[in-house]
């Protein structure tokens, strides 16, 4: 399996980077997400999948990657724009610098789902 996997993985990643660079524009993310890509591919086919179109089947996640990678920056944004920020008043309700960052990068390692 190892071997198929690599033969796969050599006759599809450029493909698969190059949509990714050309539909992202940004060559790091579009890199990030390749190897998400080939990462689900590996879990699928360890897991017993088998594919009629190994190609197609390996777009299809890059863009479904892709458009979760862009959910995920955009609910980051929202929620750095609407946690409260700290307040020098310590009677104000608000959190104090330190929990804010602790909240929000906890926050930002949830996936999704868990957002």
């Amino acid at each position: 399996m190892e071997k198929e996997f690599e033969n796969i993985y050599e006759a599809n990643f450029d493909n698969i980077y190059s949509y990714l660079k050309f539909a992202c524009g940004n060559p790091e993310i579009a890199k990030e997400i390749a190897h998400e890509v080939f990462l689900a591919l590996w879990q699928s086919m360890t897991g017993g999948g088998s594919y009629d179109n190994v190609g197609g089947w390996l777009r299809a996640v890059a863009y479904n990657k892709m458009k979760e990678f862009y959910r995920r920056k955009e609910t980051r944004s929202r929620l750095r724009l609407s946690l409260p920020r700290f307040s020098e008043d310590a009677s104000q309700p608000y959190l104090n610098e330190e929990t804010y960052q602790e909240v929000l990068t906890a926050l930002m390692a949830l996936n999704q789902r868990e957002q």
